[in-house]
């Protein structure tokens, strides 16, 4: 009878409020029953066969409730049911389906029970029927006291019911029975009010079933089937309030919708969490008590819990009612989105409402609360969840939180309110981030209710779909249900975006790939087979949805499954062996993937099935069907119901089934226009009828379609209860055409993005590489003649799938393919189909025949040509000339060699380019016999003998190495000398080079070093080293220092070869120092390596830092330790104190990115920091962690947290001060910068306090924000800083300053003696003292210098001048300080000093006739000179070591470099001496830079192609490196400029050098102007000469741009900046030296202003 069809029985009051008693008597065949809403009063049977039933009179009801049924069915019957056991429950149907009753007659026992209780109000009749009838249009309709289903609502059996029947059952009957008190017993007055019917009755069903099954989890099933599913009626202009104002029965089937049901529920949710679960239940008691058999309005409920909550004392907004509050979400459509921007700075938020449409430019009717809502909100954190209420009832608003700035917030936590939540971009990357670290710190409803935000908040590009998509990265390690559920329901609307388009195929590809990738691991997860032991209700609700999904999307194991089991039963059809949850899927893939045979036996099984859930499976799967003629024979019998096939209560449901399907789209749009009448006509009244256009319409997404539908919905005149649905999918449409417009490509370009990854995917990792290569280049040609540099490579790699899919994915750049092929292990048949490769991402995409199976091993072969690379990348070209003696002929030398780091390897061979994905590597190579020393990782097999093969050439096999990345692989083909010594373990250490150089013994002390330290670091790292062999290569052509490829490394010439003739002591501990860390990283690296380039300091760091103590165990007259702090820690420091500095470990992707971080920060501050922990630890502690850490992790990869794990292990809590070294380290590899640690003393009470800040160099930079995400906020650049300190010459233990702590300490005595901090620099900060204890230190530097030690006394210098550059110091104290170098005469304070008088030189010296700078020079000279004339230029006895050397050196070096006469004329005299005669007037290796360079400053243009033609002779590299610096020095700006040019053609300058060139002359009078129009004139051969290079184009463009101090100037740099497409690795160069000029501007104008001041009032005197 519902909602108006009572008058169509009887004559009536057929309204809600009009409320009667009825007595009902009905005449019928003494073979049927009679069931009505009360119980039988009387039977009578007359004569005639027929008997009369009279029913006792009704409560007071109204007209839709009542019922008549008259069948003659059975039924189960239970009496003494109820709270009070006075209540009689029956469960009637047709007799043959009497069994399948009994979990109906549980359930509605169960209810009534629980119904009475918890409302306290009696049911008022002595019986319910539940009555399942064959036809019957809704699911069930509540008549009072006898209440009808359809059958498939009501019936469930174990046999061929699933476990979404059962659920429905249950959730019906309690729906049915919630009923009997929310519009039963108190009905709606009118219409309106329908909500207060429909929604309780849906959220009680949820509720009351959650109390006989809790198992089922449906609060959670609530959020997804109820509140977020409404939310997408509800964003539709069209749509309408709960509380709808109804004036036409054509708007009453209209109402009957998700609207009145789950948005109707959803309010009753939501005022249940605002006001609590017991206020809830007792106010709902008070409005059913207050209306008993009579009717109700919305504002009697809002009255009755208003006052509960007055009662509970639950409070509201001050003058606020509930009503107010509620009426907001009922008498107005939609709902709102909320607007969160948060002021990270300042802790608070910007809150703001808007109505959430998909439509954007939507007009929505007027509202009278115009669309603003009381909305509840909650602040909750990653630390917090605040308890208490707000309410936001405005356009906007501010608030402050006590939410840190490093934490998500979110607003709307576990749903609390019926809205959506949109965030600032930095808060969704923080969430996000929390997703993919600790998923669960989201409650399911919060995870649910997040990601169906985003998706939707995406559709009106509100959000952009990329981050959603970024969402979605963490889906791997979600299980639950609830959550896929709207994972794939968010899914489903992008598929149907994008499938209709025939110009999107691609991306729809790609689209179905990504969600088979999506949804492979909780596929493999849950499997096909439900498990009753382990299994929970929502596992196999689970598995339904995602093995229908992963048969959708054609997952070929999924496919495979379905198509079985559909086989068995199509070859035995008596025998169905397929169990009740997999029917569902396995039909309909059999379907849509089957013949027509096969969907004739569907068919028939249908029309024979009495089993209505089994028809109804049936009728849903023939609606798979991809088959246009099926299709349309499908709609024909849908609507042609005398065939008598479907049953007219199926017909709509059917229809709206096969439109659905995206196969159907236009078929199913032509017969709904064409049969439109007759639709209209036998269905229109249904209460479905209206979503049979938002089904035909809902993949509409173009103009002509909507114009199409327009022209249509004019046309039409009959529309009844579905004109709303006309007007809401025209607005749908224009919501699609705009997502198609805006979001779509945002979606493209994402998944272009996916494709262009240059990450690898975790697909398939590799084992076992097979490489061979044959090379056709030869040693010499004749006449020189240009080599052959093509070679061939064969690459075979064993990949195990470790995730099914469809395409594997292997690196590959500048490699002429001939083949590939992926084979399974075992089998020949190759499963690629087609490959591609993507140049942007240097990725070899192969896409493949059929999914790989996870856990099997597979073959890949390639074939490829290629050339070698003539710019030291890759396998290369190097080349070296010789002279014949005897003719002058200079004959060319051909070498072939690697340089893989970090991502060039792709260049020479298909492979898994990246350090995680380690493998054993068997190498083999076939060469020309010109080439005598050929080497690669493993030793070569056969005695170290190659091949000789029938053509004459060679073929060289090597042992299979360990396993290791990709980037170590090496291997050289030369003509070279080798020289060789054992280890004490009896490894083979080799030293090759050119045969002139190793027959000078130029590589003899690198074997010494060699062979000591490789000794030496297994004792330390107590893990032996794995191969037989170490060779140690001098490449003429190389752009690195080094490289340390296990068991191959190479080296550039001067970092490997030592003369004793022309090398000074500086040359060799150069090559000391390189030899040690590359060996150092055969552990360090290659054992163990980083699983990413972000942690790529661990390796560069721990190598730069134990070299030196390795060098200083083989060499301890190196003093490496001491000099280590000049070299290295104080020039991290210069770099790290600038807001353009990064973390060290630095997230990074490209390989441009990849190798910009192959810098100071990498290698010298990842150095001096594992040097600062090291100190604390002790050296054995530190070691003792380290063997650890390399053992647990050999021949894997590991991140910089576990090595902090094994340190903390091995240490004593005491050492760390109660912290664990991840805790302290961390503060120094995850944010950028240092501090500065600063002492101020109380000389009265003998007290000092410590605190720290961040130390920059330029703190006022206009533009400082961070470009890196600092994981410590609001408490960054807060650092754990070990300190000791120094007082009255005796040392303290370590002690630590945390973060954002303060520390006293006391008893500071004598408060007439000095402080010293940070001893011997060994903690990676600088200290800045009060200015008395300042003058303290002075005075005693002055006075005895030997009582700081001489670390100290560099430090002193360093902190002093950085600290007067950064503003924190007055410029008299480093300038005072300084004066104590008049008697100083070790090397290392000197160090520091000439380090940090170069940046005043160059700042005043842009125009050396400024007095400030002669000034300066004259302040230099007069400091320096005591040490000049106690050292002079003749090297005795006492002053040999290496310290007095480098110092004499230094001296010299800068006064001639500042005017002082004596030296100028002593070098141009040894100059002219050795151009004369170099054999007898040799220049000492210690002065030759300084000496060439006076001699070309001061000499003519033949001196100069004198020494030009010097440094293309000699092939000596040290000696080349000084007469290439000392070119530089001409005056002749001519020459310069010529001279520059020639650094690109790599003629006689290797491209290896150029960066040295351009620095030098860019700091030469005039040089920088010359050398910046240089490179800006010439960016793009730069960039493509020298942008493979790690360190070259970055170091190019810092030593130009770093001294520039005019605005002027900065102007210039920015505008090529911001018109350069692209500054490659330079990027962060530019960056920085960008700070690094401002900065300069900012000091000429204060310090640099006050220096001149100084230097102009004070006279220095030694």
């Amino acid at each position: 009878m519902e909602p108006i069809s009572a008058r169509r029985a009887l004559p009536c009051f057929d309204e809600p409020a009009l409320k009667a008693t009825y007595t009902i008597i009905v005449e019928h065949e003494q073979h049927y029953r009679a069931w009505s809403n009360m119980p039988i009063a009387s039977t009578q049977n007359q004569l005639n066969g027929w008997t009369i039933t009279q029913f006792e009179k009704s409560v007071p009801m109204s007209s839709y409730l009542l019922a008549l049924v008259v069948a003659d069915f059975e039924c189960l019957v239970q009496n003494n049911t109820g709270h009070y056991r006075n209540i009689t429950t029956s469960i009637c149907a047709q007799p043959e389906k009497k069994n399948e009753l009994y979990y109906a007659l549980k359930v509605a026992t169960k209810n009534i029970e629980d119904f009475e209780e918890q409302y306290k109000v009696n049911f008022p009749i002595s019986k319910v029927d539940h009555i399942a009838v064959p036809d019957f249009d809704a699911g069930a309709m509540e008549n009072f006291g006898c209440i009808i289903y359809r059958e498939t609502r009501l019936f469930y059996n174990n046999r061929t019911s699933t476990s979404s029947n059962k659920q429905d059952v249950a959730l019906v009957i309690a729906h049915e029975l919630a009923h009997q008190w929310f519009g039963d017993l108190v009905s709606p007055s009118w219409w309106d009010d329908l909500w207060l019917n429909e929604g309780f009755a849906k959220w009680m069903e949820f509720v009351y079933t959650d109390k006989i099954h809790p198992e089922w989890d449906l609060y959670e099933q609530f959020i997804a089937q109820r509140w977020l599913a409404v939310m997408q009626n509800d964003a539709i202009s069209f749509s309408h309030p709960v509380n709808m104002k109804i004036t036409q029965n054509e708007q009453l089937t209209s109402i009957f919708d998700a609207i009145t049901y789950s948005k109707g529920s959803s309010l009753l949710r939501m005022m249940r969490n605002f006001m609590g679960i017991d206020t809830f239940n007792r106010g709902i008691s008070k409005y059913l008590s207050q209306h008993l058999f009579s009717t109700a309005r919305q504002m009697d409920l809002w009255k009755a819990l208003g006052e509960q909550m007055h009662e509970d004392n639950i409070q509201l907004p001050f003058n606020t009612s509930l009503s107010d509050i509620m009426s907001t979400w009922t008498n107005q459509m939609g709902y709102p989105y909320v607007e969160i921007i948060r002021d990270y700075e300042h802790q608070s938020i910007k809150i703001s409402q808007k109505q959430f449409l998909f439509d954007s430019e939507a007009q929505p009717s007027k509202s009278p609360y115009n669309y603003i809502w009381s909305i509840p909100l909650k602040i909750k954190s990653p630390s917090s969840l605040s308890t208490d209420l707000i309410w936001f009832s405005k356009t906007a608003m501010s608030m402050t939180t006590n939410v840190q700035s490093n934490e998500w917030i979110l607003v709307n936590p576990e749903l609390l309110g019926f809205f959506r939540a949109n965030y600032d971009r930095e808060n969704w990357k923080k969430i996000i981030q929390q997703f993919k670290t600790d998923h669960q710190k989201f409650s399911i409803v919060e995870r649910s209710g997040l990601i169906d935000d985003a998706f939707n908040l995406a559709r009106p590009n509100i959000l952009s779909a990329s981050l959603v998509f970024e969402l979605l990265e963490y889906s791997p390690l979600e299980g639950s249900y609830i959550v896929w559920e709207r994972i794939l329901s968010g899914l489903q609307y992008i598929e149907q975006m994008i499938a209709s388009s025939s110009s999107g195929l691609y991306l729809y590809e790609r689209f179905r790939s990504y969600v088979v990738d999506l949804i492979l691991p909780i596929y493999n997860k849950l499997g096909w087979h439900d498990n009753q032991f382990t299994d929970k209700w929502l596992d196999t609700l689970h598995r339904d949805m995602i093995v229908s999904t992963a048969c959708r999307y054609d997952l070929d194991h999924c496919i495979k499954r379905a198509q079985d089991l559909f086989e068995q039963w199509f070859n035995s059809p008596s025998n169905n062996t397929i169990e009740p949850n997999q029917r569902r899927v396995v039909y309909c893939t059999s379907i849509r993937l089957g013949d027509r045979a096969r969907f004739q036996f569907l068919l028939r099984e249908y029309q024979a099935s009495n089993d209505p859930q089994e028809k109804a499976r049936i009728q849903a799967a023939l609606t798979c069907t991809r088959d246009i003629e099926l299709i349309r024979y499908l709609l024909h019998i849908h609507i042609n119901t005398e065939q008598n096939i479907i049953r007219r209560q199926d017909v709509l449901g059917g229809i709206r089934l096969i439109c659905r399907n995206l196969i159907a789209e236009t078929e199913c749009w032509t017969f709904v226009r064409s049969r439109w009448t007759q639709l209209f006509l036998d269905y229109g009244g249904s209460l479905s009828f209206a979503e049979l256009i938002k089904d035909v319409t809902g993949r509409f997404n173009t103009l002509l379609q909507l114009e199409e539908f327009e022209r249509f919905t004019e046309q039409i005149t009959d529309k009844g209860a579905a004109e709303t649905e006309f007007k809401s999918s025209i607005e749908r449409i224009r919501a699609n055409i705009q997502w198609v417009s805006k979001s779509k490509p945002n979606l493209e370009e994402w998944f272009l993005n996916r494709t262009l990854a240059i990450r690898l995917p975790l697909d398939w990792f590799p084992s076992r590489y097979q490489l061979n290569f044959d090379v056709f280049l030869k040693s010499i040609y004749p006449n020189n003649a240009e080599p052959n540099t093509t070679f061939l490579g064969h690459t075979r790699i064993r990949i195990r799938c470790a995730r099914s899919t469809n395409e594997l994915r292997i690196h590959m750049k500048k490699l002429r393919l001939s083949y590939a092929i992926l084979t399974r292990v075992g089998t020949k048949n190759n499963l690629i189909s087609d490959w591609t490769l993507v140049t942007s991402s240097e990725v070899l995409l192969c896409r493949l025949r059929e999914r790989c199976t996870k856990g099997e091993e597979y073959e890949f072969e390639a074939a490829h040509t290629a050339e070698l690379d003539r710019e030291m990348a890759g396998f290369y070209l190097s080349r070296y000339n010789v002279t014949n003696t005897t003719t002058n002929q200079i004959i060319t030398h051909n070498i072939g060699a690697t340089h893989m780091q970090p991502t060039i390897a792709r260049q020479v061979f298909p492979c898994f380019d990246e350090p995680l994905f380690k493998a054993n590597f068997t190498i083999s190579i076939t060469y020309d016999p010109s080439f005598t020393v050929v080497r690669s990782n493993g030793a070569m097999l056969n005695n170290n003998i190659p091949e000789v093969l029938s053509n004459g050439r060679l073929l060289a096999r090597f042992e299979q190495t360990p396993p290791m990345s990709t980037y170590l692989v090496a291997f050289v083909l030369t003509d070279f000398q080798c020289i060789t010594n054992l280890s004490l373990h009896d490894i083979s250490v080799s030293v090759c080079g050119r045969q002139e150089a190793i027959t000078k013994g130029d590589g003899d002390f690198a074997l010494d070093v060699a062979a000591h330290v490789i000794t030496y670091f297994e004792q330390s790292y107590n893990v032996p080293y794995p191969l037989s062999k170490c060779d140690h290569f001098a490449i003429p052509d190389f752009s690195a220092g080094a490289m340390e490829n296990w068991g191959l490394i190479t080296y550039r010439e001067t970092a490997l070869l030592y003369n004793s003739e022309t090398g000074n002591l500086a040359n060799k501990l150069r090559v000391g120092e390189v030899v040690s860390h590359e060996i150092a990283h055969q552990w360090f690296g290659n054992i163990v390596t980083p699983k990413w380039w972000n942690d790529i300091w661990l390796n560069e760091g721990f190598a730069s830092w134990v070299e030196v103590i390795a060098l200083n165990n083989a060499n301890p007259e190196f003093e490496a330790l001491d000099v280590f702090v000049t070299t290295t820690v104080q020039r991290a420091l210069v770099m790290d104190s600038l807001y353009s500095s990064h973390p060290i470990s630095v997230e990074v992707t490209h390989p441009d990115e990849i190798n910009s971080i192959f810098d100071a920060i990498s290698y010298d501050k990842g150095a001096s920091i594992l040097r600062m922990i090291y100190s604390v630890l002790n050296e054995t502690t530190f070691f003792q962690g380290i063997s650890n850490y390399l053992d647990y992790f050999k021949y894997n990869n590991a991140v910089q947290d576990e090595l902090w794990a094994f340190l903390t292990n091995v240490t004593s809590p005491i050492t760390l001060g109660g912290y664990t070294v991840k805790q302290i380290m961390d503060t120094w590899t995850l944010q950028e910068g240092y501090p500065v640690l600063m002492v101020t003393r109380n000389y009265n009470d003998n007290t000092l306090i410590l605190k720290q800040k961040r130390f920059l160099l330029d703190p006022n930079a206009v533009h400082n924000k961070s470009s890196y995400v600092n994981p410590f906020k609001p408490l960054e650049f807060q650092w754990y800083i070990p300190y000791d300190y120094m007082i009255d010459s005796t040392l303290s233990t370590f002690y630590w300053l945390s973060p954002n702590k303060t520390v006293q300490l006391t008893d500071i005595r004598p408060s007439n003696d000095w402080i010293l901090f940070n001893t011997n620099e060994f903690g990676f900060y600088r200290v800045n003292y009060d200015d008395q204890n300042w003058k303290l230190l002075i005075n005693s530097l002055k006075n005895n210098v030997s009582e700081i030690p001489i670390v100290s006394r560099a430090q002193l210098i360093d902190d002093s001048f950085s600290l007067t550059r950064s503003g924190d110091l007055n410029v008299t104290i480093p300038l005072d300080l300084s004066v104590y170098l008049c008697h100083e005469i070790n090397y290392i304070p000197f160090s520091a000093f000439s380090t940090n008088l170069q940046y005043l030189t160059v700042m005043f010296g842009q125009n050396e006739s400024n007095i400030e700078y002669q000034q300066l020079q004259k302040y230099i000279r007069t400091i320096e000179e005591p040490a000049y004339v106690f050292l002079g230029w003749s090297i005795a006895p006492s002053t040999s070591d290496y310290l007095s050397r480098q110092l004499r050196s230094l001296i010299i070096s800068d006064l001639c470099s500042n005017g002082h006469e004596a030296c100028i004329r002593e070098a141009i005299l040894q100059y002219q001496l050795w151009r004369q005669n170099p054999t007898t007037h040799p220049i000492n290796p210690d002065f030759r830079t300084t000496v060439y360079c006076q001699g070309i400053k001061n000499g003519t243009v033949e001196d100069y192609l004198y020494i030009q033609n010097q440094y293309k002779q000699t092939n000596d590299q040290v000696e080349k490196n000084r007469l290439g610096f000392a070119l530089t020095c001409t005056r002749n700006a001519t020459l310069l400029e010529k001279l520059l040019n020639e650094t690109l053609t790599n003629d006689y300058i290797r491209l290896q050098d150029s960066s040295s060139f351009i620095g030098r002359i860019s700091v030469q009078p005039g040089g920088q102007k010359l050398t910046w129009r240089f490179i800006s004139q010439r960016w793009s051969e730069l960039v493509s000469k020298l942008g493979g290079l790690s360190f070259t184009l970055s170091n190019i463009v810092e030593n130009i741009l770093q001294y520039i101090n005019t605005q002027y100037e900065l102007d210039i740099v920015q505008n090529f900046m911001i018109e350069t497409e692209n500054l490659s690795i330079a990027e962060r160069a530019f960056l920085s030296s960008v700070e690094k000029i401002k900065a300069n501007i900012r000091w000429m104008d204060t310090t640099g202003r006050d220096i001149r001041t100084w230097l102009s009032t004070n006279t220095v005197t030694c």
